[in-house]
């Protein structure tokens, strides 16, 4: 309801949109504390302590929230600096999953930026752009690729 009545050129829709998404998702799930206070020490900028929170409700049988999980787990694992377990835990999600679009996104900036093999990191923007030709990021990415062959 606080959605439906929020102007999308108000700062914070985007947010609101990504919590309505989050609580939907988690609905009944008992987890969903624990998620919570994970994203508080994100918000907080406790990195350390959020990833611990999620690694303990990263096996749980919802495959779509496992997933999500992962993913915010792996994101973490990115910005500490541990591209390695990103990687481990990216490479995890499930391929029919509504998180695979930035799951392979994610790897293929590591490989890219990151570890600097500009092959594998090729080969990931490809399969990108065959999987997800509808994507908002298909246009940046086939920019990239040029760039990467020139």
């Amino acid at each position: 309801l606080m959605i439906k009545k929020t102007s999308q050129d108000y700062i914070y829709y985007n947010d609101l949109l990504s919590i309505k998404h989050d609580v939907l998702l988690f609905a009944d799930d008992i987890n969903f504390q624990n998620y919570s206070l994970a994203m508080l020490k994100i918000f907080q900028n406790k990195r350390t302590e959020a990833i611990n929170i999620l690694e303990s409700i990263l096996e749980i049988d919802n495959v779509e929230i496992s997933n999500k999980i992962k993913f915010d787990c792996s994101y973490l694992y990115f910005l500490q600096g541990n591209f390695n377990k990103s990687l481990e835990l990216v490479n995890s999600i499930a391929d029919n999953s509504s998180f695979s679009e930035h799951s392979m996104l994610l790897k293929a900036e590591i490989y890219d930026y990151k570890i600097r093999n500009k092959s594998i990191a090729a080969d990931l923007y490809m399969e990108f752009l065959n999987n997800f030709p509808l994507s908002i990021y298909y246009e940046s990415i086939r920019i990239r690729l040029r760039e990467l062959a020139g």
